[in-house]
């Protein structure tokens, strides 16, 4: 069991690694359509068509892209002010049923978003806007997986016991 366990982790880490690249070109795609705008509006008087659809897909490409990473390496935001007044026992206890409900809203987000993904891709969603359509289907698909990976990394987390790890200050 841990042989598989320990494989599971590996391949995930290597989709987390292959998952933030693809997230690091996107940002700079969406950094070099930003400035193509920014230049085309106001010094051409002619702004970059469909600029802000494709920015708002980045973005959500992005932020899925890199979540299962960031749960990984637990630098998710929390509320320090009430955890760091939670003893030792009740903290780590905090962090496994906050996993848990979160592993319970990521497999909704998996399955709705599949339903949404497949029916996009059905009609071939798309997004009409300054006269050029785009579409918009595709990216729909990085939601389920996204928040699939992360539910894997939620389950590795618990079954690996990374919260046994997690210091607090009476442990200092």
């Amino acid at each position: 069991m841990r042989k598989i366990v320990d494989f599971i982790t590996l391949v995930l880490s290597k989709i987390e690694a292959a998952g933030q690249i693809a997230a690091s070109i996107l940002l700079f795609v969406m950094m070099i359509i930003s400035t193509l705008d920014v230049v085309g509006r106001y010094v051409l008087s002619k702004p970059l068509p469909g600029a802000m659809i494709f920015e708002m897909m980045i973005l959500a490409a992005m932020g899925w892209l890199i979540i299962a990473h960031t749960q990984n390496y637990r630098r998710h935001i929390r509320v320090e002010s009430l955890i760091q007044r939670l003893g030792n026992p009740a903290m780590k206890m905090s962090i496994i049923v906050g996993d848990i409900a979160m592993l319970v809203y990521a497999i909704f987000i998996v399955w709705g978003g599949w339903n949404n993904a497949i029916g996009s891709l059905a009609i071939r969603e798309t997004e009409l806007t300054e006269s050029i359509i785009i579409p918009i289907y595709h990216i729909k698909f990085l939601v389920p997986i996204g928040a699939g990976l992360l539910c894997l990394q939620l389950i590795l987390d618990l079954i690996n016991k990374k919260w046994r790890n997690i210091q607090t200050d009476d442990d200092k």
